[in-house]
Protein backbone atom coordinates (compact mmCIF):
# COMPACT_ATOMS: atom_id res chain seq x y z
CA UNK A 1 0.00 0.00 0.00
CA UNK A 2 1.36 3.41 -0.80
CA UNK A 3 1.47 6.48 1.49
CA UNK A 4 -0.79 9.23 1.18
CA UNK A 5 -0.72 12.69 1.64
CA UNK A 6 -3.19 12.54 4.64
CA UNK A 7 -1.03 10.18 6.03
CA UNK A 8 2.23 12.41 5.24
CA UNK A 9 0.31 15.37 7.33
CA UNK A 10 -0.62 13.08 9.89
CA UNK A 11 3.39 11.85 10.38
CA UNK A 12 3.98 15.64 10.01
CA UNK A 13 1.73 16.73 13.03
CA UNK A 14 2.90 14.07 15.74
CA UNK A 15 6.96 14.68 14.61
CA UNK A 16 5.83 18.23 15.43
CA UNK A 17 3.71 17.90 18.40
CA UNK A 18 4.70 14.71 20.18
CA UNK A 19 1.82 13.57 21.66
CA UNK A 20 -1.98 12.47 20.20
CA UNK A 21 -3.61 14.89 21.56
CA UNK A 22 -1.55 18.22 19.75
CA UNK A 23 -1.70 16.13 17.15
CA UNK A 24 -5.52 16.06 17.00
CA UNK A 25 -5.54 19.75 17.46
CA UNK A 26 -3.03 20.45 14.76
CA UNK A 27 -5.14 17.95 12.61
CA UNK A 28 -8.67 18.77 13.81
CA UNK A 29 -9.08 15.35 14.58
CA UNK A 30 -9.89 13.31 17.88
CA UNK A 31 -6.77 11.38 19.29
CA UNK A 32 -8.62 8.13 18.06
CA UNK A 33 -8.44 9.21 14.99
CA UNK A 34 -4.86 9.90 15.05
CA UNK A 35 -3.80 6.59 16.91
CA UNK A 36 -5.63 4.71 14.31
CA UNK A 37 -3.88 6.71 11.31
CA UNK A 38 -0.39 6.35 12.79
CA UNK A 39 -1.10 2.84 13.74
CA UNK A 40 -2.45 2.26 9.86
CA UNK A 41 0.83 4.20 8.55
CA UNK A 42 3.21 1.84 10.28
CA UNK A 43 1.57 -0.66 8.42
CA UNK A 44 1.67 0.72 5.33
CA UNK A 45 5.17 1.74 5.73
CA UNK A 46 6.33 -1.99 6.56
CA UNK A 47 8.20 -1.06 10.05
CA UNK A 48 7.46 1.67 12.95
CA UNK A 49 7.79 5.17 12.29
CA UNK A 50 7.80 6.36 15.85
CA UNK A 51 8.94 4.88 19.41
CA UNK A 52 6.51 5.68 22.52
CA UNK A 53 7.18 6.58 25.77
CA UNK A 54 5.93 8.74 28.97
CA UNK A 55 7.05 11.72 27.13
CA UNK A 56 5.31 10.86 23.62
CA UNK A 57 6.34 9.88 20.66
CA UNK A 58 9.61 10.43 19.31
CA UNK A 59 10.13 9.74 15.59
CA UNK A 60 12.71 7.43 14.03
CA UNK A 61 14.82 9.08 11.00
CA UNK A 62 12.48 7.58 8.25
CA UNK A 63 9.80 9.28 10.11
CA UNK A 64 11.41 12.81 10.17
CA UNK A 65 12.45 12.52 6.34
CA UNK A 66 8.67 11.73 5.21
CA UNK A 67 7.13 14.81 7.78
CA UNK A 68 9.32 16.91 5.46
CA UNK A 69 7.52 15.75 2.84
CA UNK A 70 4.17 16.38 5.03
CA UNK A 71 5.63 19.96 5.44
CA UNK A 72 5.33 20.76 1.99
CA UNK A 73 2.06 19.33 1.39
CA UNK A 74 1.03 21.79 4.33
CA UNK A 75 2.33 24.72 2.78
CA UNK A 76 1.07 24.40 -0.87
CA UNK A 77 -2.30 23.53 1.56
CA UNK A 78 -2.06 27.06 2.90
CA UNK A 79 -1.40 28.86 -0.25
CA UNK A 80 -4.07 27.25 -1.76
CA UNK A 81 -6.40 28.11 0.85
CA UNK A 82 -5.04 31.67 0.42
CA UNK A 83 -5.39 31.90 -3.26
CA UNK A 84 -9.05 30.59 -2.71
CA UNK A 85 -9.95 33.12 -0.10
CA UNK A 86 -8.64 36.19 -2.22
CA UNK A 87 -5.73 37.90 -1.41
CA UNK A 88 -6.56 40.89 -2.61
CA UNK A 89 -7.99 44.52 -2.09
CA UNK A 90 -11.24 43.01 -0.46
CA UNK A 91 -9.28 41.11 2.28
CA UNK A 92 -10.47 42.34 5.68
CA UNK A 93 -10.40 41.76 8.95
CA UNK A 94 -7.73 42.79 12.45
CA UNK A 95 -4.72 40.88 12.78
CA UNK A 96 -2.95 40.80 16.27
CA UNK A 97 0.60 41.14 16.08
CA UNK A 98 3.42 40.71 18.62
CA UNK A 99 7.04 41.83 18.07
CA UNK A 100 10.14 43.44 19.60
CA UNK A 101 10.26 46.67 19.66
CA UNK A 102 13.67 47.08 17.51
CA UNK A 103 11.60 44.83 14.85
CA UNK A 104 8.65 46.56 14.89
CA UNK A 105 10.93 49.97 14.18
CA UNK A 106 13.15 49.16 11.94
CA UNK A 107 11.75 46.54 9.59
CA UNK A 108 7.67 46.57 10.04
CA UNK A 109 6.88 49.88 10.46
CA UNK A 110 9.68 50.90 7.27
CA UNK A 111 7.25 48.32 5.29
CA UNK A 112 3.81 49.05 6.55
CA UNK A 113 2.72 51.99 4.11
CA UNK A 114 3.35 48.93 1.28
CA UNK A 115 1.16 46.75 3.08
CA UNK A 116 -1.60 49.12 3.44
CA UNK A 117 -1.35 50.41 -0.22
CA UNK A 118 -1.96 46.41 -0.54
CA UNK A 119 -4.77 45.64 2.00
CA UNK A 120 -6.30 48.33 3.04
CA UNK A 121 -8.74 46.85 4.96
CA UNK A 122 -6.70 44.90 7.56
CA UNK A 123 -6.64 46.58 10.51
CA UNK A 124 -3.38 45.57 12.64
CA UNK A 125 -3.04 45.86 16.34
CA UNK A 126 0.88 45.97 17.08
CA UNK A 127 1.95 44.47 20.93
CA UNK A 128 5.42 45.29 21.63
CA UNK A 129 7.21 42.60 24.20
CA UNK A 130 10.43 41.50 24.55
CA UNK A 131 9.25 38.36 26.18
CA UNK A 132 8.54 35.05 24.04
CA UNK A 133 4.72 35.31 23.67
CA UNK A 134 2.54 32.04 23.72
CA UNK A 135 0.80 32.52 20.95
CA UNK A 136 -2.34 29.93 21.88
CA UNK A 137 -2.21 31.62 24.97
CA UNK A 138 -2.52 35.58 24.48
CA UNK A 139 -4.46 36.01 21.69
CA UNK A 140 -1.84 36.95 19.03
CA UNK A 141 -2.24 36.10 15.59
CA UNK A 142 1.45 36.13 14.60
CA UNK A 143 4.95 36.87 16.17
CA UNK A 144 7.36 38.49 14.43
CA UNK A 145 10.84 37.20 16.18
CA UNK A 146 14.69 37.01 16.25
CA UNK A 147 15.17 33.28 17.18
CA UNK A 148 17.95 30.47 16.78
CA UNK A 149 15.23 27.79 17.02
CA UNK A 150 11.61 28.68 16.67
CA UNK A 151 9.88 26.14 18.45
CA UNK A 152 8.85 23.34 16.83
CA UNK A 153 4.99 23.01 17.29
CA UNK A 154 4.46 26.25 15.57
CA UNK A 155 4.40 27.42 11.96
CA UNK A 156 6.92 29.23 10.60
CA UNK A 157 7.88 31.30 7.89
CA UNK A 158 12.06 32.52 7.47
CA UNK A 159 12.10 36.15 6.95
CA UNK A 160 15.72 36.75 6.77
CA UNK A 161 19.40 36.25 8.50
CA UNK A 162 20.72 38.90 11.05
CA UNK A 163 24.32 39.21 11.67
CA UNK A 164 25.38 41.12 14.43
CA UNK A 165 28.49 44.03 14.80
CA UNK A 166 30.50 44.84 17.96
CA UNK A 167 30.08 48.76 18.12
CA UNK A 168 30.53 52.01 20.15
CA UNK A 169 29.71 55.65 20.18
CA UNK A 170 31.98 58.19 18.59
CA UNK A 171 32.04 59.86 21.79
CA UNK A 172 32.90 56.63 24.51
CA UNK A 173 36.44 56.33 25.02
CA UNK A 174 37.15 52.83 26.47
CA UNK A 175 40.36 52.30 28.89
CA UNK A 176 44.11 51.14 27.62
CA UNK A 177 43.44 47.64 27.69
CA UNK A 178 44.63 44.18 26.00
CA UNK A 179 41.67 44.72 22.99
CA UNK A 180 40.02 41.68 24.68
CA UNK A 181 37.44 43.67 26.18
CA UNK A 182 37.51 43.69 29.55
CA UNK A 183 38.60 46.92 29.64
CA UNK A 184 35.09 48.31 28.11
CA UNK A 185 31.48 49.34 29.53
CA UNK A 186 29.73 46.89 28.23
CA UNK A 187 25.80 47.49 27.19
CA UNK A 188 24.18 44.05 27.58
CA UNK A 189 20.38 42.45 26.75
CA UNK A 190 18.99 41.65 30.50
CA UNK A 191 17.20 39.12 31.85
CA UNK A 192 13.84 39.85 29.81
CA UNK A 193 15.82 38.80 26.79
CA UNK A 194 17.00 35.77 27.98
CA UNK A 195 16.05 33.86 25.15
CA UNK A 196 17.77 36.27 22.90
CA UNK A 197 20.66 34.67 20.19
CA UNK A 198 23.65 36.41 21.61
CA UNK A 199 23.15 36.33 24.74
CA UNK A 200 26.05 33.54 25.06
CA UNK A 201 28.23 36.23 23.45
CA UNK A 202 27.82 38.18 25.76
CA UNK A 203 28.72 35.98 28.53
CA UNK A 204 31.86 34.53 26.97
CA UNK A 205 33.07 38.38 26.10
CA UNK A 206 31.94 40.72 29.02
CA UNK A 207 32.48 38.38 32.06
CA UNK A 208 34.96 40.24 33.82
CA UNK A 209 34.66 43.92 32.28
CA UNK A 210 35.04 47.08 33.85
CA UNK A 211 31.16 48.04 33.91
CA UNK A 212 28.08 45.77 33.14
CA UNK A 213 25.03 47.69 32.49
CA UNK A 214 21.60 45.54 31.04
CA UNK A 215 18.79 46.22 29.20
CA UNK A 216 15.31 44.76 28.69
CA UNK A 217 14.71 46.26 25.26
CA UNK A 218 17.41 46.41 22.00
CA UNK A 219 16.09 49.33 20.65
CA UNK A 220 16.79 51.45 24.59
CA UNK A 221 20.15 49.61 24.84
CA UNK A 222 21.30 50.76 21.00
CA UNK A 223 20.18 54.07 22.05
CA UNK A 224 22.73 54.07 25.34
CA UNK A 225 25.30 53.03 22.63
CA UNK A 226 24.52 56.56 20.67
CA UNK A 227 24.67 58.35 23.87
CA UNK A 228 28.21 56.98 24.75
CA UNK A 229 27.57 54.86 27.79
CA UNK A 230 29.90 51.69 26.59
CA UNK A 231 29.77 49.09 23.78
CA UNK A 232 27.62 46.60 22.56
CA UNK A 233 26.39 43.78 20.39
CA UNK A 234 24.08 45.08 17.72
CA UNK A 235 22.20 44.00 14.37
CA UNK A 236 24.73 44.58 11.54
CA UNK A 237 22.02 46.88 9.76
CA UNK A 238 23.05 50.53 8.31
CA UNK A 239 20.32 52.24 10.23
CA UNK A 240 21.60 51.35 13.58
CA UNK A 241 25.38 50.96 12.79
CA UNK A 242 25.39 54.08 10.78
CA UNK A 243 27.77 56.78 13.12
CA UNK A 244 28.76 54.30 15.40
CA UNK A 245 32.78 53.22 15.48
CA UNK A 246 33.02 49.32 15.06
CA UNK A 247 35.35 47.35 17.44
CA UNK A 248 37.08 44.78 14.48
CA UNK A 249 38.91 42.87 17.52
CA UNK A 250 36.81 40.66 18.68
CA UNK A 251 35.26 38.08 16.82
CA UNK A 252 31.52 37.81 16.10
CA UNK A 253 30.25 34.72 14.54
CA UNK A 254 27.04 34.60 16.01
CA UNK A 255 23.82 35.53 13.83
CA UNK A 256 20.09 34.84 14.55
CA UNK A 257 17.28 34.62 12.32
CA UNK A 258 13.87 35.98 11.70
CA UNK A 259 10.76 34.24 11.50
CA UNK A 260 6.90 35.17 11.14
CA UNK A 261 5.55 32.21 13.68
CA UNK A 262 1.86 31.46 13.90
CA UNK A 263 -0.07 28.52 15.91
CA UNK A 264 -0.94 25.73 13.39
CA UNK A 265 -4.80 26.06 13.85
CA UNK A 266 -4.15 29.34 11.81
CA UNK A 267 -2.29 28.21 8.80
CA UNK A 268 -5.07 28.25 6.87
CA UNK A 269 -5.80 32.43 7.69
CA UNK A 270 -6.21 34.53 4.90
CA UNK A 271 -4.71 37.72 6.71
CA UNK A 272 -1.63 36.10 8.49
CA UNK A 273 -0.47 34.52 5.00
CA UNK A 274 -1.08 37.88 3.17
CA UNK A 275 1.30 39.44 6.21
CA UNK A 276 4.07 36.93 6.43
CA UNK A 277 4.16 36.97 2.13
CA UNK A 278 4.53 40.66 2.55
CA UNK A 279 7.81 40.70 4.63
CA UNK A 280 9.19 37.62 3.55
CA UNK A 281 9.30 39.62 0.21
CA UNK A 282 10.15 42.80 1.21
CA UNK A 283 13.16 41.99 3.29
CA UNK A 284 15.04 39.74 1.21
Amino acid sequence: MKLTSDDLLVILALCRERTLDRAGRFLDRDVSSVFRAIKRIGTKAGAPLFSRSKTGFHPFPAAEELAEQGREISEALSQAEAICSGLDDQLSGRLRITTTDLLLEHFILPNLAGFRREFPNVDIDFSTSNQFAKLWERGFDLAVRPSANPPEQLMVQFLRRLEYAVVRGRGYKPAQGTGSGAEFDWLVPGSGLAQHPVRKWFARNAAACASVTSFDSMSLMIQAVRADLGVSLVPDLPALTDGLVRMDGLEVSEFSEIWCLYHPSNRGNPLIQAFSKFMKRTLN
